[in-house]
This record gives structure tokens, sequence and C-alpha cells, in this order.
């Protein structure tokens, strides 16, 4: 029997969020109501159904179990000091340090694929980035799209399904982001649809196109960059003349790892140089997490991002 399946197959029989909720807790000791009440936040914010949000957890389950993740080693790892330790630890490769502890090659990116239960902000941010995409192009539209910074790739795999015509590219600084993303894509049969490439955007020589992209994601990246301004004046000169560029950032956040800490107005002033605005929000996203040390930046506490969807000038 493969790791995941017993949880799998009971939470395909859930009917209520508090039947979910005592799936996952009974998994490890103590995480029902943490559990009940993200979910709770997902489905408030994204207004979206129990029934539609149940089958995305399956999928991601059976997709761990493909892998050989076990859930529930997961689910302690995240509860343990150890891991605390590392992710708030003063080191820039906190990746890897981890990945030391937790010795199997997919690691990170797999945590990922389980954070839009753990941390509401993954799955929001991916609705509202997807909603706002569908507003803007026809689903038989033939859409080049570049998602930079790719991470766990759950929002290049819903593009490519939600645009069958579409092709894209992610890049990724991180390279086991970018092997778990091609198994992701493999797993739809999407991958011969996008590349994936490693990239650092502070790159002196970084290339990513001119004038070649219909939409460009950048969700949640800006922020860990030493120099914003570069990377956003890449992406003018590489959108299309009536393309989008999607971004989003948090905001008076300083973070363990963010070596930008952006208020609404330090951010606006970057991308007006380059950009005109068509849509720009303030968005609450609650940042419930298992188990993170007290005063940390990912905390119970609401934490505003700036949305905003941007056309050149």
């Amino acid at each position: 029997m493969k790791s995941n399946e017993t949880l799998i197959a009971g939470i395909e029989q859930c009917h209520t969020l508090s039947d979910l909720a005592e799936r996952f807790g009974s998994s490890v000791e103590g995480l029902r109501e943490k559990i009940r009440l993200n979910i709770a936040t997902i489905l408030d914010g994204a207004e979206i159904e129990f029934s539609e949000l149940k089958p995305d957890i399956v999928e991601r389950l059976k997709f761990l179990d493909g892998l050989e993740i076990d859930i529930k080693t997961l689910f302690r790892f995240f509860e343990s000091p150890e891991y605390w330790a590392l992710e708030y630890s003063n080191t820039d490769d906190h990746v890897r340090n981890t990945k030391e502890r937790f010795p199997h090659p997919l690691y990170y990116a797999a945590r990922q694929c389980l954070d839009y239960i753990l941390f509401p902000t993954y799955y929001l941010r991916r609705h509202a980035i997807i909603t706002e995409l569908a507003r803007h192009f026809h689903v038989n539209d033939q859409i080049a799209f570049l998602d930079a910074g790719v991470g766990s790739g759950e929002i290049t795999d819903v593009i490519l399904k939600r645009f069958p015509r579409s092709s894209g590219v992610g890049i990724d600084v991180i390279p086991e982001n970018l092997e778990f993303t091609r198994r992701f894509l493999q797993r739809d049969s999407n991958d011969n649809r996008c590349s994936l490439q490693e990239m650092d955007f502070q790159n002196e020589n970084v290339n990513i196109g001119s004038h070649h992209y219909d939409a460009i994601i950048c969700s949640e990246v800006l922020e860990h960059l030493a120099d914003p301004k570069k990377t956003i004046q890449l992406f003018a000169e590489s959108l299309k003349a009536c393309g989008i560029l999607i971004i989003t950032v948090p905001l008076n956040d300083p973070g363990h790892e963010h070596l930008q800490d952006f208020s609404e107005e330090s951010f606006m002033g970057l991308v007006l140089q380059s950009f005109i605005v068509m849509k720009r929000v303030i968005m609450a996203w609650n940042g419930h997490c298992i188990n993170n040390p007290a005063g940390s930046a990912q905390s119970s506490e609401t934490i505003e991002h700036l949305f905003l969807v941007l056309q050149k000038q």
C-alpha cells in the first residue's frame, strides 16, 4: 500500500470541511482545528465551494504518493523545532540546509504542494491570477506566457489546462523546484508545452526574449531580489505591446528571506516608470501556519499583498 493511500481514500469520502479537517488532523495530533481554520480561509477568500477544493487536495496527495513522499512524515517535520530552526536561520541557502535534514531530493517543492492547505496564501493567489488571465484572454487563444519564479509549478499547470493552445516558459533559481515542476507537468502530459529554465534574474547577462510574451506572471518573487527595478525593466522589454504583467508582492513584511520591504508607494514608484496600471488591489491574505515561532513574519496575522495587472506605457 502506498504511504498516503488510506488518507486519500478517506478524504474522497468527506462531505464537509469538518470531515476533511478530521482526516488530515488524525495524521498528526493537534492539527484538526488549524487545518479547519486554514481551509475555511481558502473557501471564504476565493469564494469557492468545498466540493471544488476537495478534488484538488486528493490530486496533490496522489501526486506525492507517486513521488513516494509520505504526508504524515512531512506534517511531523513541519511541526518539529528542527524545521523552524532551519526555516528562520540566518542563511541564504536554507533550502539546501533543510534538504540535508530531510534528504528527499524533492522535499522543498513537495512541501509547496501542500502549502495551499497549510498557508492559504498560495491557493488564494493562484486563484486570483488565473481569474485575471481568464478576463484578458479567450480559452482558445495561443498565449505565450512566462512564469517568472515557477516554484512548484501550480500556476503554470493551471494555465496550460485552462488555455489548451497556450505555451509557456517557467523560470526559477532553485533546481529542485524545476525538477518538481517537470514531473508535475508530465503527469498531465503538459511538459511538451512548457520550457523550464534555471535562471537568476540578477545575472547581468540574463535574457528572456524581446517582445515575446502575451502574459508574464511574477508572484511573490521581487521581494527576494537585490535589484527588483532591473527585473521589472526586463519584463517591459520582454512583453508584447498589448501583453499584461501580473505581479504580487507582500507589503510592509520584511520576512526572513526578503531583501526588499515594499510599501505600496515605494513599489508603485518602481513599476510606473515602465508600465500603466490596469488593476490595483490590496489583498489581505491570512498567514496561518502550523507551528511558526512567535513574532515571525509568517503568523496568524493578516499580511497585505499588492496585486497588480500592468501594461507597457
